[in-house]
């Protein structure tokens, strides 16, 4: 195996033997080298392969070291040369930091080690959660070359946290940086970060926390989740409820400015006080909601068929209708002080159709009455139940109310005064 140099200043063709300084164009054994020239290959053309390291992303707690060797996985070296440096370097985009020998190393600075010497290099994650860009090179003697940058990412992450990227069941110990499943003391973090796909993880038996963080992931919950404190639903993630149990005493969502966005969808049983700028979609069977609203996080919406059962005092801005046969239970109508039928602008084209229920929780009536845009739903007992056109979507009641307190509407919007 020859190192083969392309002439510098030299422009030509790879396959033009007279630019280069062996005079023969590069078999497959020979390390071809060009510098300072522009050369053209148009035929096919055949060299040496160069090494590669591979490498890996990866997790550290913070304030917690991890160990070079750990993150690169292999070093490729299909020609078989002599490769004798490792050299590292930490870009400084975070605040962890590279050590030799125990020793904190700049950023911004190459760390050269022997190849067999390369446990003396170790990254420490920083004293906050934060991610940053790190490069690994290899040495080869037998080219007097440094083969091309591999770029990993360290993430330094909270005591419990998820590693970015991975997807998986809350009870997979093998994907938490600490390598333990959470107890009733834990602050979880579930997230990714710029670089890392989306963490999306299931709950389908009983997990507990004293609190959750959910950054740009996606939850699961077929079984029961029990947080001591707090849940905090950041922008871009999402809680999808099957069957399951969600309680928290404090449920916040995203609070960036602008319309709503979705935070949880499903059906199951929600417990908790909760805030934010997001809305709720029923879908799937009951979706029974217990705690309370505040904030901007007041819009619900059904979907065709299932049921949206609000708990005593909880009192959306909006409840929507998306198509025929969704049930809206109230668990106590007398307190009850949202608009149901939706925002025009949020629910564009979404109304109370021919289908869709009202069940009114305690409440025996014997009739309803709509006198131009008020609904007057008379009780036995002699109350009447007053509701006011507010989305101007009214367009009548076509059925009279059952013996069940259900009311069909259609196209109706109104609010309870």
């Amino acid at each position: 195996m020859t190192t083969d140099a392309w002439i510098n200043g030299r422009v030509g063709d790879w396959s033009t033997s007279a630019d280069r300084s062996s005079g023969a164009v590069p078999s497959p054994a020979d390390d071809a080298v060009i510098g300072n020239s522009d050369v053209t290959v148009n035929g096919s053309a055949i060299a040496n392969s160069p090494p590669v390291v591979n490498v890996q992303n990866f997790a550290v707690l913070e304030n917690a070291a991890v160990a070079a060797s750990s993150f690169i996985t292999s070093v490729s070296n299909p020609s078989g040369d002599s490769l004798t440096y490792y050299r590292f370097e930490d870009f400084g985009i975070g605040n962890g930091h590279l050590t030799l020998n125990g020793v904190v190393e700049p950023d911004n600075q190459w760390i050269v080690v022997p190849i067999g010497n390369v446990s003396a290099v170790q990254y420490v994650g920083g004293p906050s959660p934060g991610y940053e860009q790190l490069d690994v090179w290899v040495y080869d003697a037998s080219t007097g070359f440094w083969s091309a940058p591999s770029l990993l990412y360290a993430t330094t992450t909270a005591n419990d946290t998820w590693i970015p990227g991975r997807s998986g069941d809350w009870s997979a110990s093998v994907d938490r940086v600490s390598g333990a499943v959470p107890g009733p003391a834990a602050d979880v973090v579930i997230g990714s970060n710029l670089v890392t796909p989306l963490s999306s993880v299931t709950v389908n038996g009983s997990a507990i926390a004293n609190s959750l963080t959910l950054n740009s992931s996606a939850l699961s919950i077929s079984g029961t989740l029990s947080l001591s404190t707090s849940l905090t639903v950041d922008d871009g993630s999402t809680v999808q409820l099957n069957g399951g149990t969600l309680s928290a005493p404090v449920i916040t969502t995203e609070s960036v400015p602008g319309p709503p966005a979705r935070f949880l969808t499903g059906f199951g049983v929600v417990t908790g006080a909760v805030s934010g700028n997001g809305y709720v979609i029923a879908e799937g069977g009951t979706l029974k909601f217990l705690g309370s609203l505040a904030g901007d996080t007041s819009f619900f919406q059904i979907e065709p068929n299932p049921t949206l059962e609000l708990g005593s005092g909880v009192s959306p801005k909006f409840v929507a209708f998306d198509g025929p046969g969704g049930t809206l239970k109230i668990d106590t109508p007398a307190t009850f002080t949202g608009s149901i039928g939706g925002d025009p602008l949020l629910f564009a084209g979404i109304s109370i159709v021919i289908g869709d229920k009202l069940d009114l929780v305690g409440i025996t009536a014997n009739s309803a009455t709509m006198t131009g845009s008020t609904l007057s739903i008379n009780e036995t007992s002699g109350q009447i139940l007053t509701y006011n056109n507010f989305t101007n979507l009214l367009s009548g009641i076509s059925s009279t109310l059952q013996a069940t307190a259900m009311v069909g509407h259609s196209s109706l919007g109104v609010q309870r005064l």
